[in-house]
């Protein structure tokens, strides 16, 4: 019974100890986007999974907003995923910025939620840290089929799920990417038949 209420105490002591991390993350993000000098109109921006300018976990080939001589405002996002009982939850948080109409670059903080399944939810650690950076090699043009082509990377250190729990060590991977995105916007007329 001890050890049930010591287990119960150490999951909502997690639960607390995330939702402050996030809430002073959010804190922060407020307050700078509410000091002098701030943007007063509001953008939307599709930050993926790991921070990147994208959709999900697919990295797309545009960079987020900048100018062509300096460095943009930073971006903020938030995303949670609730893996189950087994795994737990996660909550992505993420800060990226553009360079010089090119260049992105980042950082996210996966905080871990543990699961309720003895035995089987410790095999997924705290959370990790993920650093990415992306050029664009080649700009889009919208009036040609041309897409735009960038080269990216995203690299994850403090990594501790299972093969890291099992070894008791933190582990550390990459993942170099090339994509190519084009957007098209004109659509062609599509003859419709209709009829009794």
């Amino acid at each position: 019974m001890y050890c049930m209420v010591q287990r119960i105490t150490l999951t909502v002591r997690s639960v607390l100890t995330c939702l402050k991390r996030i809430a002073a993350f959010m804190a922060i993000a407020v307050l700078l986007l509410m000091s002098p000098g701030a943007a007063i109109r509001a953008s939307a921006q599709s930050l993926n999974w790991e921070g990147q300018d994208g959709i999900f976990v697919t990295p797309l080939a545009y960079a987020v907003p900048s100018r062509d001589h300096s460095i943009g405002r930073p971006i903020f996002a938030y995303h949670y995923l609730n893996a189950g009982s087994v795994i737990g939850g996660f909550h992505q948080i993420s800060v990226t910025a553009g360079a010089f109409n090119r260049i992105e670059f980042g950082y996210t903080r996966s905080v871990h939620q543990d699961g309720t399944t003895a035995g089987l939810s410790n095999l997924w650690g705290d959370g990790f840290n993920a650093f990415h950076g992306k050029i664009n090699l080649v700009h889009e043009r919208r009036s040609l089929f041309r897409p735009a082509v960038s080269a990216g990377f995203v690299a994850r250190s403090q990594v501790r799920n299972v093969g890291g729990v099992i070894r008791r060590q933190n582990t550390s991977n990459a993942d170099f990417y090339l994509v190519a995105t084009k957007t098209i916007t004109d659509m062609f007329a599509l003859g419709v038949s209709y009829g009794f």
